[in-house]
């Protein structure tokens, strides 16, 4: 991506594309979940998954639509990894990496505390909104847990509470991001910040 450490209106370039990105993660994860449950013939008895007789069609819907989400959440990370990795490499690279650990645990490590920590101390978007991630990604982690060590079902009323900050997280990420593109006065949108 020519000219990323320029000027301030590649910034918002950059966002906006992001911004993009990161609600097709939407458009691609919801359907793809529902189909997947439809494809298996599987309904929610008593908040718990049921599998019965599939579809065959919904199946493969679903692993296109699942195969569009690994190419947003991919194109996410790169899209903002050269701009951000003036606020940390490390965990800017981390960010990609996060999502070789599956869908249970990116929403909380990659999306809420990595993503989460590179927006607040960039301030690439407004800081309270970042918080949002940094409180949501724990939860979420902790929701994964719980569920995983069977304290309540996935789809539970505490589950989806526990969810909340998260989701209103990414979701505010995504829409501001398309909308606004990034804050040209964050202190690594400046051209001095750039890296050879």
């Amino acid at each position: 991506m020519h000219g990323v450490e320029g000027t301030s209106m590649d910034v918002k370039r950059i966002g906006r594309i992001f911004g993009w990105f990161f609600i097709g993660t939407f458009i691609t994860s919801i359907p793809a979940r529902i189909l997947f449950v439809n494809g298996v013939g599987a309904s929610w008895t008593d908040m718990r998954f049921v599998p019965g007789a599939g579809s065959e069609t919904s199946l493969k819907l679903g692993a296109i639509l699942e195969f569009g989400l690994i190419v947003t959440q991919i194109a996410t990370a790169v899209v903002i990894y050269p701009l951000v990795r003036r606020q940390s490499e490390t965990v800017a690279l981390g960010y990609e990496w996060a999502f070789l650990f599956g869908p249970g645990l990116v929403a909380g490590i990659g999306n809420g505390l990595m993503l989460g920590y590179l927006m607040y101390r960039s301030a690439l978007v407004p800081p309270r909104m970042a918080l949002l991630g940094l409180i949501g990604g724990p939860l979420l982690i902790l929701s994964f847990l719980l569920t995983l060590f069977d304290v309540y079902d996935n789809g539970s009323a505490f589950s989806g509470l526990l969810a909340l900050p998260e989701i209103a997280w990414e979701a505010s990420l995504g829409i501001y991001a398309a909308w606004k593109g990034f804050r040209t006065d964050s202190p690594i949108a400046r051209p001095q910040m750039a890296t050879a």
